[in-house]
């Protein structure tokens, strides 16, 4: 019975010692398609992120690509490195995959992604020539994601 008794009790001390403790937080944001880039030529992904999240500063510090006020002190993020760089990046990415990859390397985790469904109406003309009133249904991911910040 003291065996028993010992080894629960160690047990539960080892996972209270080793458990993370520390806060949870939550952001929702969404992945936006730029136009084309007169630089790359080509399209690229922007990280959409909803303010007010005082753990997501690291998403907040991107900065908008402009070729126009082109800074060195900036870089575009490169997933195919071991790890992100302290620099300061570029709010571009060529896709959701890298942009999410990037999320991943800053530590935060994603925990579902859901459609955000809007709809509108565009006159179309039909085949006699005549404008016919069009619903148009469009949907977009958004993202929601985690990070678990030590108390450390």
């Amino acid at each position: 019975m003291k065996k028993i008794n010992l080894s629960i009790f160690f047990l539960c001390a080892f996972n209270l010692a080793f458990s993370q403790h520390g806060k949870t937080s939550y952001l929702l944001l969404k992945m936006e398609e730029s136009t084309e880039d007169n630089l790359f030529k080509k399209k690229f992904v922007r990280i959409d992120a909803e303010n007010g999240n005082f753990y997501a500063k690291d998403i907040y510090s991107l900065r908008f690509f402009d070729v126009s006020r082109k800074d060195s002190s900036f870089s575009f993020y490169d997933n195919t490195k071991d790890s992100i760089p302290t620099v300061r990046l570029y709010n571009y990415f060529q896709n959701s995959t890298e942009a999410l990859s990037f999320l991943s390397g800053k530590g935060w985790e994603l925990i579902s992604v859901t459609q955000q469904i809007s709809s509108s109406y565009s006159y179309e003309r039909d085949p006699t020539g005549k404008f016919t009133l069009v619903p148009i249904i469009t949907s977009k991911p958004i993202y929601y994601l985690k990070k678990v910040i030590n108390s450390n």
